[in-house]
């Protein structure tokens, strides 16, 4: 009697079974674990305000160009009578604009004479805002101009305030050689109660030279409140095309704990993100010296502040931007950021170099600033 031969059992060879287990964990991490979030990212949020462009002032920057053009403007004055336009000019003709045509295009020639004053902002927006406060009832286009010039003024007289919505649009560069790699957008609104939202969205292109180079868009939003000592933020999260999830930082200034990556730290009252610094070292008052926390959505890093000077920035639109050099260092020797904040415009960023652990440089250049006609009267407390 023949005994039946037992069925010989199935053999898993070592990577069939080490593939099973990869498979079984990696279906278990979706199904237990954090969702996994590969959306593509939004657009900026549509700003619910009137923007207006805002560009250098050469008269401030050059005081001496704007001198000789009313030089020129001289010689056809013997001949129109000067005595006219003198007498025009002393007696303040208000009572007769319509009559005196000709004076009134006689007035840039005057111009000359307010623009060595302390406060030549605008190049001929001063001169009639001057002699309009005195008849602003005259017409309401001298108003508006006198309204425009007063912004300006705000701007010039170093922030005193700062606008409540703004966009600056950059072009952005890699390397020495500074190769276009893209472009990047800022945006912020400060609502009612003093709390804002700041955004950068970051849309790199392919560069030809560099095949490596595919990044994805990115973005990176803060929200915090605007107080007397300038932003104050409480949220900063960063999310990048095929990355999933974001990156989360949250600044609890109630309780005043800083939370990333699942850790729990004592917040400083100091602290920012790195996307609101660029912002708060030139908020009206701030200081641009000494230690800073910062986050970039990990653990809060010291920056070492150091104000450089006073420098002239010459960008792709006007030329002659005021402006004032920051440096923050940070990490290794090489890491560094360089700030160039327009003093004559709120103190905004203009120009923006990045320098990374590899002493890869990275440049965002401005190429269009605009900021709302309405600014913080005065910074919430």
């Amino acid at each position: 009697m023949t005994q039946p031969t037992p069925a010989p059992s199935p053999v898993l060879s070592r990577p069939l079974l080490l593939g099973i287990v990869l498979s079984l964990a990696l279906h278990l991490a979706v199904l237990i674990g954090p969702q996994v979030d590969l959306r593509p990212l939004p657009e900026l949020q549509r700003l619910d305000v009137t923007l207006v462009r805002t560009a250098p002032q050469i008269a401030v920057s050059e005081s001496p160009p704007p001198a000789p053009p009313p030089a020129k403007k001289k010689p056809p004055r013997p001949p129109a009578e000067p005595k006219t336009a003198q007498a025009n000019i002393t007696d303040k003709p208000v009572e007769q604009p319509e009559t005196a045509a000709e004076p009134a295009a006689a007035e840039p020639p005057p111009a000359a004479e307010p623009e060595p004053a302390p406060e030549p902002v605008a190049e001929a927006a001063p001169a009639s805002a001057t002699e309009a406060a005195e008849s602003v009832t005259e017409s309401p286009a001298t108003a508006e101009t006198a309204h425009a010039a007063e912004a300006t003024a705000v701007a010039g007289s170093g922030g005193q305030a700062w606008p409540r919505a703004g966009r600056i649009a950059y072009m952005a560069l890699m390397g020495e050689k500074q190769l276009p790699m893209g472009k990047a957008t800022h945006q912020w609104e400060v609502a009612d109660d003093g709390s804002y939202r700041l955004s950068e969205l970051v849309e790199p292109t392919t560069v030809a030279s560099i095949p490596w180079f595919r990044p994805g868009r990115k973005l990176r939003e803060s929200t915090g409140r605007i107080t007397e000592n300038g932003l104050r933020p409480e949220r900063f999260t960063e999310r990048e095309d095929g990355r999933p999830g974001e990156v989360l930082a949250e600044l609890d200034r109630s309780a005043g704990e800083f939370r990333s990556a699942g850790t729990t730290d004592t917040l400083p009252d100091n602290a920012q993100d790195i996307l609101s610094l660029l912002y708060q070292l030139g908020y009206p008052g701030a200081a641009a010296a000494g230690t800073l926390p910062v986050t970039a959505g990990g653990a809060l890093r010291s920056f070492q502040l150091e104000t450089i000077g006073e420098e002239t920035v010459h960008l792709p639109f006007g030329e002659g931007w005021r402006t004032r050099h920051v440096r923050a260092r940070y990490g290794s020797a090489r890491e560094m950021t360089d700030v160039w904040l327009a003093t004559d415009h709120f103190g905004l960023p203009v120009l923006i170099r990045t320098i990374d652990t590899k002493g890869v440089v990275y440049y965002l250049v401005a190429t269009e600033v605009m900021v709302s006609r309405d600014a913080l009267p005065s910074a919430p407390r």
